[in-house]
């Protein structure tokens, strides 16, 4: 059964718009304004590419299907692409390519038996296109929606670097555990950059997270930092009134007394973060220093980017100190 482009769309979470290419889907979690933001960025034009990966992106459908099959097409020269395929809320297996050798093929993922939800997460780094998207002749298939929406902007680590899998960044697994659909707005290298906060979502989330600042501080005077983070959430709260947003400061890194633009340690921008946001009512900042051990073994490159164990206890903790303000302020949650 050839799913058709309308059933594409509606099973594809993450994604603020799906395009047809040279014969391939591609999903994007930019809008058009949002990426031409990115084209002559003043610190990294590199950064537009980013904005061309999948991070967060992933299908969600019901079905009783027993192979799911897709062409791909992938027009960067990565090492590998990976997809991570999950049945009823538990990691089945891992759909790899190698594409130093293989820019273009077919996927073919075998399910379980009977009825099951199926979520495959797309690569966080990669630029993958789809085509010919089937399910066995006769299986039933009906697009998934969590129950809340999530909006997320942020860096690196963020975007899910340093984790081995797609689906084991905080971002999903937060995503994951607060029910939510989310769109990622993560970009590697970033650091608070007012220009992309430039439209509304075609939906409003129900909360918004911004996880900048390690970047800012390593490139950023405090007068450029407080600018830059005053800037965007006041664009946020102009867009999204009634929304919280949750102003999440850096982890710990292990370079942290490092001479930078800044000025400071880098636990100096948590306070700085508490005073950018005193006039918003809807920002709640969270202290993100302590959420991973101090311990460079949590960290994939023993520095600043957390590993698989340390991006789990991350997200165990981002969700314990954001539940308590998601219940005060949206009714009936969870």
């Amino acid at each position: 059964m050839l799913l058709n482009e309308q059933q594409i769309r509606a099973m594809t979470r993450g994604a603020a718009r799906m395009e047809l290419e040279n014969g391939y889907y591609r999903f994007y979690r930019f809008t058009k304004a949002e990426q031409a933001t990115y084209v002559n960025h003043p610190r990294k034009p590199s950064f537009y590419s980013a904005t061309l990966q999948t991070a967060a992106i992933r299908w969600a459908f019901t079905t009783d299907a027993e192979l799911l099959s897709f062409d791909f097409f992938n027009d960067r020269q990565l090492i590998r692409t990976s997809l991570d395929v999950y049945e009823n809320g538990a990691l089945q297996r891992t759909a790899t390519v190698d594409c130093q050798y293989v820019q273009a093929g077919k996927l073919q993922i075998p399910l379980s038996k009977g009825e099951k939800l199926v979520e495959i997460y797309f690569p966080y780094c990669s630029y993958l296109g789809v085509a010919n998207v089937s399910l066995n002749d006769g299986a039933s298939f009906a697009p998934h929606h969590r129950r809340f929406k999530m909006l997320t902007y942020g860096d690196s680590i963020t975007h899910g670097g340093g984790a081995t899998h797609p689906s084991f960044s905080y971002a999903p697994r937060l995503a994951a555990l607060l029910d939510a659909d989310i769109i990622s707005k993560a970009v590697a290298g970033e650091h608070f950059y007012p220009p992309v906060v430039c439209e509304k979502t075609p939906e409003d989330p129900d909360w918004i997270t911004v996880a900048y600042g390690t970047n800012d501080w390593k490139h950023c005077t405090k007068e450029e930092f407080d600018q830059n983070c005053t800037s965007v959430l006041q664009k946020l709260t102009d867009f999204y009134p009634n929304v919280p947003i949750f102003l999440i400061s850096p982890t710990w890194r292990s370079d942290l007394n490092l001479n930078t633009p800044f000025g400071a340690p880098a636990t100096e921008i948590y306070p700085q973060l508490c005073k950018n946001a005193e006039a918003f009512s809807n920002v709640i900042v969270l202290d993100g220093w302590n959420m991973i051990p101090h311990r460079t073994d949590f960290f994939a490159d023993s520095r600043l980017h957390p590993n698989d164990l340390g991006f789990g206890i991350y997200t165990a903790n981002l969700y314990r100190a954001m539940v308590p303000h998601l219940a005060k302020r949206i009714k009936d949650f969870i």
